[in-house]
């Protein structure tokens, strides 16, 4: 059965009609109260008066896109020259935060931290057992030594490491 519409009150396909925006749209301004709504036997009106003026709002607006943040809206219907600048004064904003959050990754990609300059292995007061290897101990001996409480393990249990000045002592 099908329902007349009140008097001042259009459907939601004509709503949609006059605003060119999604039905979504005008539902969600009838809930904010943007738009005035009526339920008439199960069917939902919007009020005309509130729809046309939303309407001519939505025919000056001019979406911006903004690669740098959130699309800014801004009229259309009597741009001038401070409007302009209030717009590109926000889109500068936007890409300057953009590039302030970008600078530091920038910087450390182009400069990296300098390598820290490598200690001689018979400056070290710890060496390791490749490190002891190389100073010409037998790896084999090292361990034999650690497992018997002859010299101590200053590492973790598999991972050796030996003061040097106990090294020195052998």
């Amino acid at each position: 059965m099908e329902v007349e519409v009140p008097e001042g009150y259009v459907r939601l396909g004509e709503a949609v009609r006059l605003t060119k925006v999604a039905e979504k749209t005008i539902r969600n301004w009838a809930s904010k109260r943007a738009i005035g709504k009526r339920k008439v036997k199960g069917q939902v009106f919007y009020n005309r008066q509130d729809v046309e003026t939303l309407a001519a709002k939505q025919a000056e607006m001019k979406i911006v896109q903004n690669p740098y943040g959130p699309p800014l809206a801004t009229q259309l219907a009597t741009v001038n020259a401070d409007q302009f600048r209030e717009v590109g004064t926000a889109i500068a904003a936007a890409i300057g935060e953009h590039i302030q959050r970008a600078l530091p990754a920038l910087a450390a990609e182009s400069n990296p931290a300098p390598a820290p300059e490598a200690v001689p292995v018979g400056q070290k007061p710890r060496v390791t057992l490749r490190e002891a290897v190389a100073l010409g101990f037998q790896a084999e001996d090292l361990r034999a030594r650690v497992k018997a409480g002859k010299l101590e393990n200053v590492g973790t249990p598999h991972r050796y490491r030996f003061r040097r000045r106990d090294l020195d002592a052998l």
